[in-house]
């Protein structure tokens, strides 16, 4: 094994080491659950902007901390920490951060500081305090052997909104510029509209001794459409370092040379990039700031990403008999099951393809050599949010947790001790990291919560394990307890402080309960062989998980996050259920939520139609771009557990076939070394059983998430018709309730936008309601009187000629006092959609996005025609008063996601009475549909015309029918006169 190259114990090593080494007062939490000791309160007149607290811990035991600074009877102020460094440690408390408890006169009452314990992953932390003392301004913290962090965005509890001063020279209206705290960034932003000129700006003073340092170093990510710029005023003189330097559409860091004596303000600005704005639709740009550092005079920049290497890892010492040392816990299979599945893999069939796709993958990294990337963090890609540093590997994560996996699986194929060296060469680059981390972000500042989701230690840890279990025969009895504390180190005190910090909060309903607890189960089940305090935290998240699976996957099988994260909960829920069953014996059925397969049926209803390959309709923070690669696993799980014929289909269909060659995504992903175990879990579940493209209801309403989907069948080119009800939950959603998504004819004619990736900071704002269909005032966000019925659906008709709905949309409007949509299919052929809206305020927008382009445009008609390369789409709009057309898309990365069209009032009125009718066609059609449009007062008549006939549909916005809605009704003519077809009473 190599030798290690740690410095410091992994617990000490992002502890901020203070000079005052003398504790004054100590807390042993074996003896006392609550301590308090006096401390002094700020002078007269001071104005701390942190408090700085100087604690030794004799362990890392990841105790929840409460903090309170007593104020005697009137109360305090409280704050927390969390006890995740041995040694000494500095923590500083911003006094923005505190919170106040009862009715404190203000800090200078402050008499003692009372420390009270909460829950711990491992028992007996003993403190030591040492000085508290009030700081005037934000610290300087050593982040790496040559930086200090001048300015920390990573955190609410990091930084000051307050102490930024709007600076810029551009005169935007108020409300079309700001500075945000966002998540793990500082957010500066403006509304860029046609016409005019656009600069922000913010302002911080600084009061910093620059003569240590030798530059700056910044991390941002900027939208492509603005230049960003730093300016620093250093002894009395406005330094342009940072001067227009264009975004990227993703994370860029920076560095300039600096000189001078005093570092007194420091200044942010975004630009626009070009002279002249083109884009006919407001967009909103941004930056995203994550850190600012100053780099100590002699500091080599080649040497920041701390990245050391160690000597190539040995072959290993003795080799052990394979058929009978393997697989010693059986994380996901046993070893007879094992064994059978290797004998299968030799005779020709699925089988064997699967088996061959793995040996190649690990033969490709034969000649790898991970050695090379070791150092105090994970050669990791986190999507370039501020993590990874320019100089650092971080791509290399695929390679490494790949090798760990299928060059051990490849080597319990085969016996082949090559592939198990492999194996062994990522399995040893991994221990020697010093953190289970991309970067510094979640480990600095230490000991204050902040962004410390553990996201790589559970993918590593994953990783680690699985290897450990097929790798066992090639690993001395020395090498495998480095293993078992590695995880016991690294990975799961960070995942169990994580689960216990959140777990009866937001990890009930979100992805990252069942993401965490894979992480912890598969760390656990390994730790445990040789440390036995294990047990404890292993069966506390055991009881816990299904908790999170029946509030994640809702009774009637919907998920609220969207495909998307659809596919990364289910594959750690996957994992999760199978490991945990597997040590306890159970049937997974018995232990997971009696509802949990019906999500197969949600997934099979939600799959796009426009899309030849494997695709969801682009609801919440989707991104479609990237594929749907890691859900054979789960396609399996289901198939095999369950017997689900949704789930079979669905693997025949989309991954039987599919060639996964080395490199492909199957084997992981590239970006945070997720999703390795994919082609794995696909390997062990298969079953070979077959099965018909089970049938889809025409018309179905999935009432939890109350989401409505009518189509015409389950095949590409078919139609399928989405209407987005119910509450607004708010994880990785969009405020779009009440949108509509129409496909058919393998074109996306009325879309949603969807998602782009994380590391462009357009991404934040395509959650705005501007980007969905639906109409806002000028392009305010929904902001939910009542989340919990932000739409309410009023009334449903199906399973006739016609299906119907009414629905008050009201509750997603604060500035709404009206707002019903009514959605008529006349089947298979068209929609009429008709909004009636009344707002406190004019200006009053009617969105639409297409994925096909917009071909013309004529109101004066009210016909707008949309072209795709398979199908169109005629819109056919009716208003109570003439409207005016403003036509734009959006791109990311070359790629229009959609092209839309914002319909407003020409003199804007408080009230908008809409209807549209949306008729979609083939290209290839040989007589395409005809519309024409008439409007009298508050009614509108529709002509339309087609293969089915000429249909009259009328729409009175004067006669409210049930629910609230406009009358309609629909006769049609098939040339034996009108016949009456849908009328709503």
């Amino acid at each position: 094994m190599p030798p290690a190259i740690t410095p410091l114990p992994v617990s000490e090593a992002f502890a901020q080491r203070t000079a005052r080494e003398q504790a004054v007062a100590t807390w042993d939490t074996r003896v006392a659950p609550t301590f308090s000791t006096p401390i002094a309160a700020p002078s007269a007149g001071q104005k701390p902007w942190a408090i700085s607290v100087a604690i030794k811990a004799n362990r890392q035991t990841m105790l929840l901390v409460d903090v309170r600074l007593d104020c005697g009877a009137a109360g305090g102020y409280q704050t927390s920490l969390v006890v995740e460094w041995s040694g000494w440690n500095t923590l500083h408390f911003t006094v923005s951060s505190l919170k106040p408890i009862g009715q404190p006169s203000g800090l200078h009452a402050v008499q003692r500081i009372q420390l009270t314990a909460g829950t711990a992953t491992f028992a007996g932390t003993v403190l030591e305090l040492g000085q508290v003392t009030w700081l005037e301004d934000s610290p300087l913290v050593a982040v790496t052997p040559g930086e200090d962090m001048v300015i920390n965005f990573l955190a609410e509890r990091f930084w000051t909104r307050s102490d930024w001063t709007h600076t810029g020279t551009a005169a935007l209206p108020a409300g079309e510029q700001a500075f945000d705290v966002g998540w793990m960034y500082a957010n500066l932003r403006y509304l860029q509209k046609p016409g005019r000129h656009h600069q922000t700006a913010y302002t911080r003073k600084m009061d910093v001794d620059l003569t240590p340092y030798q530059a700056v170093s910044l991390f941002t990510a900027t939208d492509r459409r603005a230049a960003f710029s730093l300016v620093l005023r250093i002894d009395g003189r406005d330094v342009r370092v940072i001067d227009r330097r264009r975004g990227l559409g993703g994370g860029d860091e920076m560095r300039a040379t600096v000189s001078g004596r005093r570092l007194e303000a420091l200044t942010i600005e975004l630009e626009q990039a070009d002279s002249e704005i083109t884009e006919a639709i407001g967009v909103q740009v941004a930056t995203s700031i994550r850190w600012i550092f100053l780099e100590r005079q002699g500091t080599d920049p080649a040497t920041v990403g701390e990245v050391r290497g160690i000597p190539d890892v040995a072959p290993p010492v003795s080799v052990g008999v394979l058929e009978e040392e393997i697989l010693p816990v059986g994380l996901f299979v046993g070893r007879e099951e094992f064994l059978r599945l290797r004998e299968a893999a030799r005779r020709p069939g699925p089988l064997k393809k699967m088996a061959d796709e793995i040996i190649a993958e690990s033969t490709s990294h034969w000649d790898y050599r991970p050695e090379r990337y070791a150092g105090r963090y994970l050669p990791v890609d986190l999507g370039n949010q501020g993590c990874e540093r320019r100089v650092s590997p971080a791509d290399q994560m695929y390679h490494v947790n790949s090798s760990m996996v299928y060059s051990a699986v490849a080597y319990a194929l085969t016996g082949d001790v090559r592939h198990g060296q492999t194996a062994r060469r990522a399995l040893f680059t991994v221990l020697a990291c010093t953190a289970w981390q991309a970067g510094l972000p979640s480990r600095i500042p230490c000991g204050t919560p902040g962004y410390r989701a553990p996201f790589i230690e559970t993918h590593a840890a994953e990783s680690v394990a699985l290897c450990y279990d097929f790798l066992y025969p090639l690993l001395a009895p020395a090498e495998r307890r480095a293993v078992e504390d590695a995880l016991y180190e690294k990975a799961l005190p960070w995942i169990d402080m994580y689960l216990r910090l959140n777990g009866e909060g937001y990890l009930l309903m979100s992805n990252q309960g069942a993401v965490y607890t894979a992480g912890l189960v598969l760390t656990a089940l390994m730790a445990r062989r040789s440390h036995p305090d294990v047990d404890e935290i292993l069966e506390r998240t055991i009881r816990w998980f299904p908790r999170m699976l029946h509030n994640y996957y809702k009774p009637d099988g919907a998920a609220n996050e969207g495909p998307r994260y659809w596919e990364y909960t289910t594959e750690n829920a996957v994992s999760a259920l199978i490991a945990i069953t597997r040590h306890k014996g159970w049937d997974v059925r018995d232990y997971a939520p009696a509802h949990l397969p019906r999500t197969m049926d949600y997934m099979a209803h939600m799959r796009s139609l426009a899309s030849e390959r494997l695709s969801f309709l682009p609801l919440g923070d989707n991104i479609e771009s990237s594929g749907f690669p890691y859900l054979n696993g789960s396609f399996l799980f289901f198939a095999k557990y369950y017997g689900d014929r949704n789930a079979l289909w669905l693997w025949h269909e989309y991954f039987a076939k599919q060639p996964k060659p080395p490199g492909s995504a199957g084997f992981g992903k590239r970006m945070t070394g997720a999703s390795t175990p994919s082609a794995l879990k696909e390997f062990l579940f298969y079953t070979d059983a077959a099965t018909d493209q089970p049938p889809l209801e025409p018309a179905k309403r999935f009432a939890d998430c109350d989401r409505v989907l009518w189509r015409t069948g389950g095949r590409h080119g078919d139609l399928v018709f989405l209407f987005e009800s119910g509450p607004q939950t708010f994880e990785h959603t969009h405020r779009d309730k009440g949108e509509f998504i129409l496909e058919a004819f393998g074109e996306r004619l009325a879309t949603d936008p969807g998602m782009i990736k994380y590391q462009d900071p357009a991404h934040y704002f395509y959650k705005d309601t501007s980007y969905h269909n639906v109409v806002t005032l000028r392009g305010r966000n929904q902001d939910y009187r009542d989340a919990a019925h932000a739409v309410v659906i009023e009334r449903l008709e199906t399973g006739g000629a016609c299906d119907y709905l009414v629905a008050d949309l009201a509750n997603s409007y604060k500035n709404f006092t009206r707002y019903r949509r009514a959605v008529l299919f006349v089947r298979p052929y068209y929609f009429l959609i008709v909004d009636e809206v009344q707002s406190d305020e004019a200006g009053l927008e009617w969105n639409f996005h297409s994925g096909v382009p917009l071909s013309s445009t004529d109101l004066a008609a009210g016909l707008i025609r949309w072209d795709g390369a398979r199908g169109g789409l005629i819109l056919a709009v009716s208003s109570d008063r003439p409207l005016q057309a403003t036509p734009g898309r959006y791109e990311a990365e070359g790629v229009t996601l959609a092209h839309n069209l914002v319909l407003t009032q020409v003199e804007p009125v408080p009230a908008m009475h809409m209807a549209a009718l949306l008729v979609p066609y083939a290209q290839a059609a040989a007589n395409r549909p005809q519309v024409q449009v008439q409007r009298h007062g508050a009614v509108t008549t529709y002509t339309v015309t087609g293969a089915w006939g000429r249909d009259r549909v009328t729409c009175d916005s004067s006669a409210q029918g049930p629910g609230g809605a406009p009358r309609v009704q629909v006769a049609r003519d098939e040339g034996r006169g009108e016949q009456a077809l849908f009328a709503t009473g």
